[in-house]
């Protein structure tokens, strides 16, 4: 084929066959003012402000510039810890922050400067507190209660009235991991060392598999790190042992994607997140090869890594948290940074075409049987 060295800018779209939409990717990080690059977990507030959750501090994020809260010791109308690891704004617009070394926060935008935050750390003094200061997640119930998965204290429900914390469902394994409700209410829980099991926010009546509690046992998903309700109120888990199940909202039943021969299979990894955008898409962080994208009409798979030869690719490939905002756009939480993917704006691929000679002119591009593309110019196909 004879064509000058000219640039050929080529929409991706995500229904392209056979091969993998191509994804850019703009990175933010401390540089921009993030105050650290470890991010764990990201929410767009009612008001629109995007809120995220670092290894050293809270940011609000308003398109332009982060606002940074940090813990101060000696001031309890701080914010009570650095290592922001979930964020959940509640029916009435409050944010309540975990965190991994301060117990609970509560965020009131209404209320004075001096009384927004509001901290419930473990105090050996008080038999209210809340029992320990390792929180890994929030969810809340249909009577307007929250849900904590902690890290040495099982799950505990906090009662936003009395503010009192209690553990209305006790099991051996004393670490939970992330929690999810379904359409229903029943809130799923992932824990360590523990398998899944679902409760009833409303009798306390909980379901568990009787195999799991042999914490040796050799079962699947022994630890779930990452569970998820997906719009057709599908549940998906990511566990540690480097594949993604969903159990079925109309069977029950439990598919497993895993890696094998078969191209766009699952890259073997241990998911840390899940979220899924208005065309059904499930988005998954990956804890060691990055992003990992399902079509649920093809059941494929495609995987995004970050490659530093490469613009626009993810800041690093180990992906805590995914989160997609009112308006489309998928922020990602990275140990390396925030790398955001807005599908609005056209990405183009650029490619460069061998020459003989210069000036040559582009008039139309057609794809053949077999997929090739063909590119027509002056100097033919």
């Amino acid at each position: 084929m004879k064509c000058s060295v000219l640039y050929i800018a080529l929409f991706i779209s995500v229904n392209l066959l056979a091969q993998s939409p191509v994804l850019y990717f703009r990175n933010l990080t401390t540089g921009n003012g993030l105050s650290h690059n470890k991010v764990n977990c990201i929410l767009q507030d009612q008001r629109g402000f995007l809120w995220v959750g670092t290894n050293d501090g809270l940011n609000r994020y308003d398109g332009n510039q982060f606002q940074v809260f940090r813990h101060e010791p000696s001031d309890t109308s701080t914010i009570s810890g650095n290592i922001i690891t979930d964020l959940l704004e509640d029916t009435k617009g409050v944010l309540w922050i975990a965190t991994a070394d301060g117990g609970l926060s509560r965020y009131d935008f209404k209320l004075a400067p001096e009384k927004q935050f509001h901290q419930y750390k473990h105090s050996v003094s008080d038999t209210n507190s809340i029992p320990g200061n390792i929180i890994n997640a929030l969810v809340e119930d249909t009577q307007g209660k929250l849900w904590l998965a902690t890290s040495g204290n099982g799950i505990l429900r906090f009662d936003k009235a009395s503010e009192k914390f209690s553990e209305p469902v006790w099991r051996k394994s004393r670490t939970c991991l992330d929690l999810c409700s379904d359409a229903k209410g029943i809130i799923w829980a992932g824990g360590q060392g523990g398998g899944l099991i679902k409760i009833d926010p409303v009798s306390l009546r909980f379901e568990e598999d009787i195999r799991y509690r042999d914490v040796y046992a050799k079962l699947p998903h022994m630890t779930v790190a990452a569970v998820f309700n997906d719009n057709h109120n599908n549940i998906w888990m990511g566990s540690w042992d480097k594949v993604v199940y969903q159990i079925s909202a109309v069977s029950q039943k439990e598919e497993v994607f895993k890696q094998s021969t078969k191209s766009f299979s699952f890259s073997s990894d241990d998911p840390l997140s899940f979220a899924e955008d208005n065309k059904k898409f499930i988005w998954i962080g990956g804890k060691y090869n990055g992003l990992h994208l399902y079509d649920p009409l093809t059941k494929q798979f495609f995987n995004y890594r970050h490659d530093a030869a490469r613009e626009g690719t993810l800041a690093d490939n180990q992906v805590n948290c995914v989160f997609i905002d009112r308006s489309g756009i998928v922020w990602i939480g990275t140990n390396r940074g925030i790398s955001i993917n807005d599908p609005t704006q056209q990405q183009f691929v650029q490619t460069f075409l061998p020459s003989s000679s210069s000036n040559q002119i582009l008039y139309d591009f057609v794809t053949d049987e077999a997929g090739r593309l063909m590119i027509g110019c002056t100097d033919g196909w």
